[in-house]
């Protein structure tokens, strides 16, 4: 429905208004329930370019009796980069007591033993996060606000850690009118048939973002953009969940750029233990 109420074409504009009003009325009627899963009210209309086809829906709006908190304008209200980016800081604040709370592990003796065999005081396993209903829906929001300016074809990473993030950011993507793909990077060829390493519907050619949940020394995310760029993709950031600050960000600079969400300073000052 973005398509056919955001686009200027006339040939669109053409077809929607040659639709018989019961029709029109359905497609409305899934509109507003899809818009108020993803965004509420005001996002409908706020989004909206038509004139005709705001009064539509705030037509159907009222007649179902949801409320509206927003003046079907348009152009964008002054207020609304304020209110974005106290969201955005609410939801990254909300994630970061996520990870806290699910993924965070402390001692005072280094009992944790990290892929590379070294042993350390604290671990991040974020996979209760990353799959999480709430951590997926948080995760998806701000790694798509991070990678949007960037305007990729696809994103994804080395299996396991990447998955659930690559899958919250597609479906986020989706529901924001801006398809992102995924794809998954094999640490093993499929063995039979193409013995490919990266699945997904991704073509050669196209631009990528890689993800990862926690960087130590940023070795797979490494191995990630070499087996990403071997398979034709043109690697343009990398994004992490969580950075260790153990050398990874210096790393993986060497081969493309970096940023993360949090650092482990920065969650650890969250939980009063400081190395």
């Amino acid at each position: 429905m973005r398509i056919v109420f955001d686009c200027q074409d006339a040939i669109l504009a053409a077809i929607w208004e040659a639709l018989p009003g019961r029709a029109k009325s359905k497609i409305l009627e899934k509109a507003l329930r899809f818009y108020l899963l993803v965004g509420g009210a005001g996002e409908v209309l706020a989004g909206i370019a038509s004139p005709e086809a705001r009064q539509e829906i705030r037509a159907l709006f009222e007649r179902e009796g949801f409320p509206f908190s927003v003046v079907p304008q348009a152009q964008p209200h002054p207020d609304n980069g304020t209110q974005q980016e106290r969201q955005r800081a609410e939801g990254k604040e909300k994630l970061a007591e996520l990870i806290i709370q699910k993924a965070f592990r402390y001692s005072k003796e280094p009992v944790f033993k990290l892929a590379s065999g070294r042993m350390s005081q604290y671990y991040f396993n974020c996979k209760p996060v990353t799959m999480s209903p709430e951590g997926m829906y948080l995760i998806g929001k701000l790694f798509f606000e991070k990678l949007l300016p960037l305007k990729p074809d696809a994103v994804g990473g080395l299996t396991l850690g990447a998955d659930p993030i690559s899958h919250a950011i597609c479906l986020t993507s989706y529901l924001k009118g801006y398809p992102i793909k995924g794809f998954t990077i094999r640490k093993k060829p499929k063995g039979h048939g193409t013995n490919q390493w990266i699945e997904g519907d991704v073509q050669s050619g196209e631009r990528a973002v890689i993800v990862e949940d926690v960087v130590t020394s940023g070795g797979s995310v490494i191995e990630a953009i070499q087996k990403a760029r071997k398979g034709g993709l043109k690697v343009l950031k990398v994004i992490a969940l969580v950075d260790r600050e153990e050398g990874g960000r210096e790393n993986i600079l060497k081969y493309a750029d970096f940023e993360s969400l949090f650092t482990r300073t920065e969650l650890m000052q969250r939980t009063g233990h400081l190395l």
